[in-house]
């Protein structure tokens, strides 16, 4: 049995150790969906990496820009890091590395009624993460308010052979680009397939 929610449950350092100390009294499984893991993009890079069909790997960004206005609780001026799950989970578990260092700067200013909920000022976040283990970096962006721009969750993933790019507007074809090809013939758009398949089957 696993204990769902399509909210985020922890925001914190408390509510991660409640989280643990509730699925350790009750045994059921936490599971943390909220993330592009599970978008059909990720599956599909994920099955490029087995067939070692994009080579080495050499470098990932990943980005959640999203207008959060309107929205109830407590998202209004939530810092843009503060809960980056979205981007940050395919990094992680696209390369199964672990993050050793992370470097963060904020860029710009929300609204003075937005900064007043969590002090936090920055419109944008960016951070570069550090693998350990490994020679690879990602980059993650992430803006909340007072930032033009289209909804976007998104992966992309640079190797020697094939690098992959998302969309840069929804509903249009991502780009899968193929070294050693003519300059014109490197980048083809793709649909990226159904992965429904590679679901788990309901409990």
């Amino acid at each position: 049995m696993r204990l769902a929610c399509t909210v985020p449950m922890a925001t914190s350092i408390e509510d991660c150790q409640q989280i643990v100390e509730l699925t350790t009294k009750t045994g059921l499984k936490y599971m943390m969906m909220e993330t592009v893991v599970y978008a059909r993009e990720f599956l599909y890079l994920q099955e490029l990496c087995e067939k070692g069909e994009l080579g080495k790997l050499q470098f990932l960004q990943a980005s959640h820009q999203q207008d959060m206005d309107g929205w109830p609780n407590y998202w209004p001026g939530l810092p843009p890091m503060w809960y980056a799950t979205h981007c940050v989970g395919p990094m992680l578990a696209l390369t199964k590395a672990a993050a050793e260092y992370v470097s963060c700067f904020g860029s710009g200013t929300i609204r003075k009624e937005l900064i007043r909920c969590y002090g936090s000022p920055f419109a944008v976040e960016t951070a570069h993460i550090k693998f350990r283990n490994s020679d690879l970096t990602a980059r993650i962006i992430r803006s909340l308010f007072d930032t033009a721009r289209q909804y976007r969750e998104s992966i992309d993933v640079y190797g020697s052979k094939k690098s992959f790019e998302w969309t840069l507007i929804e509903h249009e074809s991502h780009v899968l680009h193929t070294a050693k090809r003519p300059e014109t013939k490197i980048p083809k758009k793709i649909k990226v397939p159904d992965y429904a398949k590679r679901l788990p089957q309901p409990a």
